[in-house]
């Protein structure tokens, strides 16, 4: 059965941020009959999509005209839930670059804002997962959560 949910454990984890402030963020989803043991069926590892892997500073280096950034923490169950489904898209696509928990990152809940920008300074994500699509070398979409993120992925 899912539920969504007004919370963001990951980032209320990271930011310290109490559970009515985190209503401004997006929605996600918890599917509770899994109770944790989707960490556990995992199909697919990271190491998959290792040349997938960028350096922060390269966001918006790299030589496409369109592609997504995935921002995860691998303490995030969110991240973990919807890791074989990710991966599978960056393996089918080959569009999507990862980024682990990247120290340099900054966080908002005005991530609207980001839209637009090309340059690091300016680049903010709610919290883990974020998926970021790069159009031209600027931010064309900025989603956190999972059900915005398998959205955008089609999954």
């Amino acid at each position: 059965m899912k539920i969504t949910l007004f919370a963001l454990p990951c980032l209320i984890a990271l930011l310290g941020v109490d559970s009515c402030a985190a209503t401004v963020f997006p929605s996600f989803a918890y599917d509770e009959s899994s109770n944790g043991s989707s960490q556990n069926t995992s199909t697919h590892s990271y190491e998959e999509v290792s040349a997938f892997f960028i350096p922060y500073e390269e966001i918006f280096l790299i030589d496409k005209i369109s592609y997504y950034v995935y921002f995860y923490a691998s303490w995030c169950p969110v991240c973990n839930e919807i890791k074989d489904k990710v991966i599978s898209s960056a393996l089918l696509n080959q569009n999507i670059y990862f980024l682990n928990e990247p120290r340099e990152i900054k966080y908002a809940e005005n991530i609207s804002s980001t839209i637009g920008v090309s340059s690091l300074e300016n680049l903010y994500i709610v919290g883990y997962p974020s998926l970021i699509k790069i159009s031209n070398q600027a931010v064309e979409k900025n989603l956190g959560g999972d059900i915005l993120i398998l959205n955008e992925l089609r999954m």
